[in-house]
Parts: structure tokens; C-alpha cells; sequence
């Protein structure tokens, strides 16, 4: 009895050592993991991968013939479609259109003309490229300088979705007297957006 008494005593003994050896339990073991994602704007691709139904970025508009049988400027509204367009922060979008003219030289100023204003405009699009430019719904050159809307879009985008970013495209007629008969000759302009990242 007495030994079995002196064995009890040392087995508490040696738990009572071994739990004050182990101590308070550690802190918890914090390890930081960072990224970064760099501003970034692309286009022509819709969420997820390559483009989806109905995409048609407008590469070139082809007016044909800009006159009608007598001859005086006659030209259709045309729809321009700038596709897919993503930011992933704030960005800065530029829209500028040229006038539409020829270098044929212009020898009857009174009958005739060889340059033409542009407009882009929103006209009754549901989905226009407008819609990113914090209010404005139109921007036009004159007949002989370009014209351009500027505006810092703050928050990120996505002109893709339930359709793509469209505009409607005019050449405009002569606002001052004489005639808008345009001289004969290959006729050029451009529409140019421009999106970059804040």
C-alpha cells in the first residue's frame, strides 16, 4: 500500500512538470500576401474572352457617292460602332472627327466646295459611346479644322454588354450661302476615340 502510495505521488508530480514546460499557447503567425494590378485599358473583347453576338467594330465607313442626281452633297446618317471597350480604373477618353474634303483644288468657290463639317453625334442610339462622356451627346468639326470632346471618366468601365458603344456619323451641308455641290475627287476624313488610362 505504502509503495503504491510513493508511485502515485511521482506520476503527479512528473504531469505537473510537464504541463508548466509547455508554456502559453504561441500568438498567432500572420504572413502578408500583396498583389497589384496595373491601370489598364483594351478593346475589342467582351467580359470573359473573344468578342460576343452582334460585335462589328467599325474598321472603315464607306460613304460612297456623297452626291445625289444634281449633283449637291447627299449623304445618309451612317452608324459607327466602336466595339468592346473596358477600363479597369479611371481613364481619360478623347473623340475627335476631321472635316470630310478632297485635295482637288477649289476653283469656283461660289458653285462649289471641297471640304465638309462632320458631326458624331448620340442622335436616338440606346447604347452610345456618349454615355462615358459625363453629359455631352455630340461633337463636330467645321468645314476646315477638326473637332474633339475631351473628358476624365473617374471610375472604371465597360462599353460592352447588352450591346456595344455606337454613334451616328453626319457630313454636314454648308450652313453660309452659295452652293454644296462638292468638287469632284476622293473625299477623306476620320472619327478617332482615344481612351488611356488615369
Amino acid at each position: 500500500m505504502k509503495l503504491a502510495l510513493i508511485g502515485a505521488s511521482a506520476l503527479s508530480l512528473l504531469m505537473a512538470t510537464s504541463a508548466s514546460a509547455a508554456g502559453p499557447s504561441p500568438s498567432p503567425i500572420n504572413i502578408p500576401v500583396n498583389g497589384n494590378v496595373p491601370a489598364a485599358c483594351g478593346v475589342g473583347h467582351q467580359s470573359g474572352g473573344g468578342p460576343g453576338p452582334g460585335y462589328s467594330l467599325t474598321a472603315n465607313v464607306a460613304l460612297g457617292d456623297i452626291t445625289d442626281a444634281n449633283g449637291f452633297l447627299s449623304v445618309a446618317d451612317k452608324t459607327i460602332n466602336f466595339g468592346n471597350i473596358w477600363c479597369n480604373g479611371g481613364a481619360t477618353l478623347t473623340l475627335a472627327v476631321t472635316p470630310l474634303s478632297t485635295t482637288t483644288p477649289l476653283t469656283d468657290p461660289d458653285s462649289f466646295d471641297s471640304s465638309f463639317a462632320m458631326e458624331v453625334t448620340k442622335g436616338a442610339l440606346t447604347k452610345s459611346i456618349f454615355s462615358y462622356f459625363g453629359g455631352p451627346t455630340q461633337v463636330s468639326s467645321t468645314a476646315t479644322t477638326p473637332g474633339s470632346l475631351v473628358y476624365a471618366n473617374p471610375a472604371a468601365f465597360e462599353t460592352g454588354g447588352a450591346g456595344y458603344a455606337e454613334a451616328i456619323l453626319r457630313v454636314l451641308a454648308p450652313t453660309s450661302g452659295g452652293n454644296d455641290r462638292p468638287m469632284a475627287g476622293a473625299y477623306t476624313g476620320s472619327v478617332t476615340l482615344t481612351v488611356t488610362s488615369n
